[in-house]
This record gives C-alpha cells, structure tokens and sequence, in this order.
C-alpha cells in the first residue's frame, strides 16, 4: 500500500508559481522596474520643468503653434478626449492590479487549505491502517468488508496523489484531477 507521507508537496510552489507567472506585480523584480519608471518620469518631467525655466521656453505656446496649423483637422480638440482615455486607463490598470492581488491572496489561501485538508486526510488514513491490520489479524473478520475497506483506502490514496498534480486552480480542473468513484 502506498504511504501517503510519500507524495510531493513541491507541486504547492509550482502551481502558485504557475498561477501567478502572468502577473508581473508579484514578482519582485518587476516591482523595483516599475518603481524605476515612475522615478525614471518623475526626473524627467523636474529636468523638463527646469530646462523650460532656465531657458524661458513656453512649452504650452509651442504645443500650441504646432496645433496652429492643424486646426482644420481639430487636433487641438483630441486632448481633452485624450486626458479623459488616460484617466480612465490608469483606473483600470488599478483596476488590474487590485484584482491580480486578490487573486493571488486567493490561491495562497486555496494553498494552505489543501495542503492542510491533506495534512488531515493523511492522519485518518494512517489510522484507517491501523484498524487495517488489525481487521487483518482477526480471525473470522469479513473478507468482503476487508477487500471493500483495503479499495476505499486505496481510492482516498489515489485521489490525494491526483489532487496533488493538479495544473491549476479552478473549479472544473480540481474536480476533473479527483473524479468520485462509486462503490
């Protein structure tokens, strides 16, 4: 009989891994290269905004002149159509990340509820065994109740060693990886 201190637990990692691969907000690298742009914007809009004082440039009457000549395509009426797009683009993208950690929040807490059930399951199976051998070593004990408790012990096993390869966290892959058997 299978021991079930025997199945990996390295699949926890793998999948969390898998799960939030996509998402470059939780990987520390990409956090400090995000950071870098905002501090990569943020000097260059100062260097702009000292460059325009130092030089006495009017920056909006140059936009301005260069919108001048494109009037008859109404150029000059975009920006306001623009900033309210770029408004509404970083929402979302708060939008996205806010998700994104609930989402990982999620799969950390599916994570440590399975690996605790299994913890669980371990336990009782390793007792089940117990009263398995010693069903075994009575004489006169039902050979068909035996047989029936050696395959159901079995079953459990099976199914912890599914679960535990379990390519992603949904609904429809848990329940296809650990799919009941009736007696």
């Amino acid at each position: 009989m299978l021991a079930i201190s025997r199945l990996d637990f390295s699949f926890f990692a793998k999948l969390l891994k898998q799960k939030l691969a996509w998402q470059p907000f939780f990987n520390l690298k990409a956090k400090m290269r995000n950071k870098n742009l905002i501090w990569i914007g943020l000097s260059i809009s100062i260097l702009l905004y000292v460059l325009t004082i130092a030089f006495e440039l009017d920056l909006f009457e140059k936009i301005e002149q260069f919108v001048r000549p494109l009037e008859r395509f109404e150029v000059d009426e975009l920006i306001i159509p623009v900033i309210i797009f770029s408004v509404f683009c970083l929402l979302q993208g708060f939008s996205h990340v806010r998700k994104a950690r609930i989402e990982s929040e999620k799969a950390k807490i599916y994570t440590a509820m399975l690996s605790s059930t299994y913890h669980i399951l371990n336990n009782l199976l390793n007792q089940l065994q117990l009263f398995q051998m010693t069903a075994k070593n009575t004489a006169g004990f039902d050979a068909e109740v035996l047989s029936k408790f050696d395959e159901a012990i079995d079953d459990a096993l099976g199914q912890l060693e599914k679960l535990s390869h379990v390519s992603a966290i949904d609904e429809a892959a848990i329940k296809a990886s650990v799919g009941t058997k009736k007696y």
